[in-house]
């Protein structure tokens, strides 16, 4: 069974950044009734295209919680930071292969945890690369 969590953790996080945006962007609006400068235009351009970016996260996340297209990686752990997982390079590739996994959720998903140079399958949403599924091969 896939464990849709990661997806349902970065979809929260982008509601409750977009609904910190759009607070900022109404209380800026609201502040500057009639006195524009070109620092505040800038302000609110910037709040907006932050919120933009959430929205579209949120939906991205959403749509993969409600239909995900699941495919698999199997390959070897080399090491990971802040939200990312990285493995070997694969053959049709230059550049190693990067997963999200989110930090509060890496313990459940593999217990354990990862250890350098172990073998792994992986299954991840096609269009987020977030994982679903983790299963350690000897």
């Amino acid at each position: 069974m896939y464990d849709f969590r990661s997806l349902y953790f970065y979809a929260v996080y982008y509601v409750i950044i977009g609904i910190g945006m759009a607070i900022l962007l109404l209380k800026k609006k609201k502040s500057l009734r009639g006195k524009r400068k070109k620092d505040d235009v800038l302000e609110i351009l910037l709040y907006t295209i932050v919120l933009i970016f959430c929205v579209d996260n949120t939906v991205s996340m959403c749509s993969a919680i409600h239909s995900p297209v699941i495919k698999q990686y199997q390959g070897i752990y080399v090491g990971g930071h802040r939200g990312m997982v990285e493995f070997e390079k694969s053959k049709d590739s230059d550049y190693e292969d990067s997963f999200y996994i989110p930090l509060l959720l890496r313990g459940r998903m593999c217990a354990g945890g990862f250890q350098k140079e172990e073998k792994y399958k992986l299954y991840y949403e096609e269009r987020t690369e977030v994982l679903v599924k983790i299963k350690k091969i000897s």
